[in-house]
């Protein structure tokens, strides 16, 4: 049975090994303007819908307008 020795290596060195891992994950600040952009773009694309939203009220009303009124122009040509 072989045994594996490993070396054995200072504080500082685990330490700052360690620290080199951790470059990749976020800090608060990070998080924060994360954060920040989202509800920014949130923001937007809730305006962007409201738009869509009274563009088409207004050309369903615009077509059923159009629909009545055509429909009452035939019905007095036809009782005329």
């Amino acid at each position: 049975m072989t045994t594996e020795t490993r070396e054995r290596i200072s504080d500082p060195e685990r330490l700052s090994r360690l620290e080199g891992a951790y470059g990749h994950l976020a800090t608060k600040a990070d998080i924060a303007a994360l954060e920040t952009r989202l509800v920014e773009k949130i923001a937007a694309s809730e305006t962007r819908m409201v738009k869509w939203a009274v563009g088409i009220a207004i050309g369903v009303f615009v077509a059923l307008a159009s629909l009545i009124i055509g429909a009452l122009t035939l019905l007095y040509r036809l009782l005329s």
